[in-house]
Order: C-alpha cells, then structure tokens, then sequence
C-alpha cells in the first residue's frame, strides 16, 4: 500500500514535467449557402486542433502519450464578422461529416454515416444557429453492399432519399415523416 501510495505521489509531481505540443489544422468549409446568383451568403467552418502531450515514465512501460482533440465550428457570413456556432458546443458533432443549407430557410442538414461497424447508420440533424430542431439515426445499406450512395437529398435539402433494408424510403426532413417511395 505504502509503495502505491509512493507511485501515486510521484505521478503527480511528474506531471508538472509533461511536454505539450498543440497542433492545428487547416480551417475546413464544411457547408455552403448560396443565394440565387450563385455568391455565398453563409459558411459552415470546421477548426480542429489538438494537443499531445508526452508524458514521463510513470509506468513499467515508459512515457506514454495523450492526446486531447477540440474542433470548434463558425459561422461566416456575408458582411459580418465569423463567430462560433455555440450549440456545436453542446452536442457531438463527430459522427456528422456534410452540411447543407435547407432552401428558403435559415436551417442546416446535417449528415454523417457512422464510421465505425458495417457504416449502415446516417446520422441525421436539423439544425439553425441557436438550436438543434431534431436529430435521427436511419439504417441504410453501405455503400459497399449495394455499389451506390446510401442516400441523397432533394428538393431543397427538404427530402432525404434513403437505401435502406426495406427498400427506397422518403423522410422529410421539415414534417419529420418518412414514407416508402414507389417506382
């Protein structure tokens, strides 16, 4: 007990001795709104950073490494200065990779297809820059099973085309319904 007690001590007094190094990445456009001359009035801007520390050798192993990752999202839009998309803060926003702007709206799709298992789940988020309106997860069939897109928007963004199990299906994205399509 006294020799664990001992290791805990000197942990914590080496830790003080961490060497850190912060890395950034190059700012990402992530999505894009357009008016109807093709300028755009809106961007979805990702920032990832990250952090790695070594840190000495508190373990029969030796120094180990830790890495601590923050991505912080913007909004920059036309004529006014960038700011920080403050609800990005309170949700994960990881397992979201495209965002696309819904027409003649001041809301965002937000989509990613799980990255991890068999990628059969779409995330899915309805969003605008002071809340999240609803989030989803469909199943769908991997792009590697069937050769094509697990799915596809429409109309706007408003219609989300899904390859799923049981066939086409339809969701609409405002009215949150889903319905098979018919060929």
């Amino acid at each position: 007990m006294k020799r664990f007690l001992l290791l805990l001590t000197l942990m914590a007094v080496n830790t003080g001795g961490c060497k850190s190094q912060v890395h950034h990445e190059s700012p990402e456009t992530v999505g894009e709104r357009t008016n109807h001359q093709g300028v755009v009035t809106q961007r979805i801007i990702r920032e990832t950073s990250y952090t790695e520390e070594t840190i000495p050798a508190s373990t029969p192993d030796g120094p180990k490494k830790r890495r601590h990752v923050e991505v912080k999202y913007f909004l920059q839009e036309q004529g006014k200065p960038r700011r920080e998309f403050s609800i990005m803060q309170s949700a994960d926003f990881s397992n979201y990779e495209k965002y696309w702007p819904l027409e003649n709206t001041v809301s965002w799709v937000a989509t990613g297809i799980d990255p991890v298992g068999n990628k059969d789940k779409l995330y899915f988020m309805l969003f605008d820059a002071s809340r999240i309106i609803r989030t989803n997860i469909f199943s769908v069939v991997p792009r590697w099973k069937s050769e094509e897109s697990e799915y596809e928007l429409r109309d706007g963004n408003r219609t989300l085309i899904l390859r799923t199990p049981h066939g086409l299906e339809k969701y609409d994205v405002l009215a949150d319904t889903t319905s098979k399509v018919e060929k």
